[in-house]
C-alpha cells in the first residue's frame, strides 16, 4: 500500500492472505500455502476501508487458483468465503453485528444455495448451529 497510497488510481484489493481462497489447502507440490482462513476470518479480519490513501477502492477479489482445484473442489472452496467477502464489501460495518447474528445469516445462505444444488462447505458443525451461544460468543 505504501507504493500506491499517494496515487489517485481506482484500486481493487487482492490480499494474498485472507482473500486467497486456496490458503490452507496446499500448492501444486502439496505444501501448505499458509494457514486456512474461514468465512469467519474474512468477515472479522478483512477491512475493506484502507486508511490514508488518495485512490478510490472500487472493490476486491478473492483468488482461487486452478493448480489444485477442479470441478469437484471449486464451488466448495469459493462460496462461503466468497460470500463473506461480498457482504463485507457491500457493508464495511457488517462485522459490528454480533457473531451469532452473522453466523445465522451465513448458515442460512449456505443452506439456501445447497438446496438449489450448489455445493458449498458447511460453515460450522451441527452442534454449533444448535448451540450458537456456546460456539459464537462475542
Amino acid at each position: 500500500m505504501e507504493a500506491i497510497k499517494e496515487k489517485k488510481n481506482k484500486i481493487v484489493l487482492s490480499n494474498y492472505d485472507l482473500l486467497y481462497l486456496d490458503a490452507g489447502f496446499g500448492n501444486r507440490w502439496g505444501n501448505n500455502y499458509s494457514e486456512f482462513h474461514t468465512w469467519n476470518d474474512i468477515y472479522y479480519g478483512f477491512d475493506p476501508e484502507v486508511k490514508d490513501i488518495n485512490g478510490t477502492i472500487i472493490g476486491a477479489e478473492a483468488c482461487l487458483w486452478s493448480e489444485i482445484n477442479n470441478e469437484a473442489t471449486q464451488m466448495e472452496k469459493m462460496w462461503m468465503r466468497g460470500s463473506a467477502l461480498a457482504e463485507r464489501l457491500w457493508n464495511p460495518k457488517a462485522n459490528a453485528d454480533p457473531k451469532k447474528v452473522v453466523m445465522d445469516r451465513v448458515i442460512s445462505f449456505q443452506k439456501n444455495i445447497t438446496f438449489r444444488g450448489i455445493h458449498a462447505a458447511p460453515v460450522t458443525s451441527e452442534y454449533c448451529e444448535r448451540n450458537p451461544m456456546i460456539c459464537f460468543q462475542d
